[in-house]
């Protein structure tokens, strides 16, 4: 057995490595940001589509034009003249719109261009973008403004969300989510051999820009008859069957498609042991509770399946003794049973 966590650790580190070659290559286009398209449409004197582009670059370099035929995010633009005033509307893909007034069209593009730049990086800058930066698109009569003026000039519709904070504006991106799965875990539950174990597991998770972004699995596991135990007097068998629930409060993403998480949890249930050729054998079922913590790094790929890698330990809060008459002591749980495990699981958006 062994040999076998031997086996599942190195294929989840290859596993691991390939997935990070892989993100090599995919990754490139990504560190050159997230490809966007902006449709927009002004009144005469606004920057077009290129200037309010500027703006967003200048902001984050998380963006970057798109290849031919790629996909890419769109943003759209209108931007109206209202008595005397310019009135700008933003509609972000997945998110409520924001409406912003302004003395003129690009005082409102600047900030309109802010808030998109925030809802791909939580850290865009707040600095608006020089005059040179969009002179080629935009009309030597249009204004550059200050940071200040741009804070001064967003104000909430009725139908938009909530006014923006002055340095960091409310970002629409967070959202729960949903995920099942299923697993193979190897626990070194009996030493020195190991036991199989089958999770099954259901998770929801409320995804942030942010490194606190909290998720908690309930977990439901069978370990069927593992290891069988022998002694001078005879054999015995032992099942453990538990839930476990277990919450991981921070997530960190090198790439955009693996996470890592550190998680801790409890696990409640039976541990079932029986003896085998053995005369007047007799089965008993104790209780089973511990606390556990781990490791997990998940790959997720066509923005629903994921591939999960976890190593942790479990530390047995109740740990009976197993004895064949009159005093052969035939198992007590070890004081801490590492174990590690691979899954698969589904994401609901």
């Amino acid at each position: 057995m062994r040999a076998c966590l031997a086996v599942l650790l190195a294929a989840g580190i290859g596993a691991l490595i390939t997935v990070h070659a892989v993100q090599m290559q995919v990754g490139r286009a990504e560190d050159l940001g997230e490809p966007v398209r902006v449709d927009l449409k002004g009144h005469p004197g606004c920057p077009d589509e290129n200037g309010f582009f500027a703006e967003m670059r200048a902001r984050t370099t998380r963006v970057r034009r798109p290849n031919t035929g790629e996909k890419a995010r769109t943003f759209k633009v209108s931007i109206k003249q209202v008595g005397g005033k310019s009135v700008g509307e933003l509609t972000i893909p997945g998110a409520a719109k924001r409406s912003i007034s302004g003395d003129s069209c690009g005082e409102v593009v600047s900030a309109l261009a802010f808030i998109a730049a925030l809802s791909i990086d939580p850290n865009a800058s707040s600095t608006p973008v020089a005059s040179t930066t969009i002179s080629a698109s935009v009309t030597s009569s249009t204004p550059v403004i200050s940071s200040a003026s741009v804070v001064a000039s967003v104000s909430a519709s009725a139908s938009a969300a909530p006014p923006l904070p002055s340095a960091k504006p409310k970002t629409d991106d967070a959202r729960l989510r949903w995920s099942g799965g299923v697993g193979v875990t190897l626990v070194a539950a009996q030493n020195p051999s190991l036991v199989l174990a089958t999770p099954v597991h259901f998770e929801g998770s409320y995804e942030r820009p942010s490194l606190f972004s909290p998720s908690a699995r309930l977990s439901f596991v069978l370990i069927g008859k593992g290891g069988l135990n022998e002694t001078p007097v005879g054999r015995a068998y032992f099942r453990w069957t538990y839930a476990a629930l277990d919450g991981c409060p921070v997530r960190w993403s090198p790439v955009r498609t693996i996470t890592m998480r550190p998680c801790a949890g409890m696990e409640g249930g039976t541990l079932a042991g029986g003896g085998l050729l053995i005369g007047l054998a007799r089965n008993e079922t104790r209780p089973w509770l511990a606390a556990r913590a781990y490791g997990r790094i998940d790959w997720t790929f066509l923005d629903t399946l994921t591939v999960e890698m976890q190593i942790g330990g479990v530390v047995p809060l109740t740990r009976d003794r197993f004895v064949f008459d009159p005093a052969t002591l035939i198992y007590q749980a070890p004081i801490v049973m590492p174990f590690a495990g691979l899954g698969l699981g589904v994401r609901f958006p």
